[in-house]
């Protein structure tokens, strides 16, 4: 029974992970720029480390961080660099070169990535029912997102970009995964991830700039929304992993492109509308996470 609330729990956090993931898309594409992209990423992760210092204190993690072993402290700084310094720059890029639709669509691959690394590495049980979930909900995530113009062209670096994304991200995932085993505060484990990402890129910034004004850019206010949105859903998805196995939780959460693209027909009308792609991608998803939680026994 409590095999099963865990599950369930860890479902419902990886569902809302993956939500707030697409609200944060939203704010950045609106907020982005490609000129001082490395600025505008620090912007995010500033906010987003900010409001996971909050959910910190609030839960009452922050007051047991000395707890955090060495090895677990090593292990969440290393999925910062893999997740929010390697992946996320990697991401944008891709998505600069192929477009959000494509983009995103093979960078969702990391949820396969995730899987692969986390039975290899630490040993998670992967059924074949479970193996034909997530390969649905992957499937359904690129059917949603992938573009229709056969006109465009695949650019070869902007796929480089996208698949070493998903690479860094799923491998992150299972590093995550393995420190929750260790340690299991993953709140304080997601505020040292990204307090390693905010240190990396400060520096950066300062080492490009010279001023400390120029460390942050884009458009602030939006950039500072979707930062928020980013370190709810991180919370939310480090939390899953630690009452969940990465075969549930790396598919759902990477299932939010079909948030977002949700969010941008009910916020763009005008741009935006629904697709019989769109509806059997969104029919593929749900049945996928349906045959993961079956297969956990939720």
């Amino acid at each position: 029974m409590l095999l099963t609330m865990n599950i369930l729990f860890g479902l419902g956090l990886s569902i809302f992970s993956g939500f707030m993931f697409a609200v944060s898309n939203m704010f950045v594409t609106r907020g982005m720029t490609t000129r001082n992209m490395p600025q505008s990423v620090f912007t995010t992760v500033l906010f987003s480390t900010l409001v996971i210092f909050i959910s910190s204190v609030v839960t009452g993690e922050f007051f047991r961080i000395g707890a955090l072993t060495a090895y677990s402290a090593l292990l969440f700084s290393a999925a910062g660099a893999l997740n929010f310094i390697l992946g996320r720059m990697l991401n944008y890029a891709s998505l600069v070169i192929l477009g959000p639709s494509r983009g995103s669509a093979i960078t969702s691959s990391q949820s396969l990535f995730a899987v692969l690394f986390g039975v290899i590495l630490i040993s998670e049980p992967l059924t074949l029912i479970a193996g034909v979930g997530v390969i649905l909900a992957f499937f359904g995530t690129v059917l949603v997102t992938i573009v229709n113009d056969k006109k465009d062209k695949l650019d070869s670096r902007g796929l480089f970009y996208a698949l070493t994304a998903a690479i860094f991200v799923g491998m992150s995932v299972v590093v995550i995964r393995a420190a929750n085993l260790i340690t299991p505060l993953p709140v304080d484990g997601a505020l040292i991830s990204y307090l390693t990402a905010a240190c990396f890129y400060f520096i950066v910034n300062m080492a490009r700039t010279r001023r400390l004004r120029s460390v942050v850019g884009g458009k602030i206010p939006l950039l500072a929304a979707a930062g928020t949105a980013s370190g709810l859903a991180q919370s939310a998805r480090f939390v899953a992993l630690l009452v969940a196995p990465v075969v549930l939780v790396a598919p759902v959460v990477t299932a939010n492109p079909l948030f977002t693209m949700l969010l941008s027909f009910l916020t763009m009308r005008g741009k935006e509308r629904l697709t019989m792609r769109l509806i059997v991608g969104a029919i593929m998803i749900i049945a996928g996470v349906a045959v993961i939680s079956y297969a956990l026994g939720a």
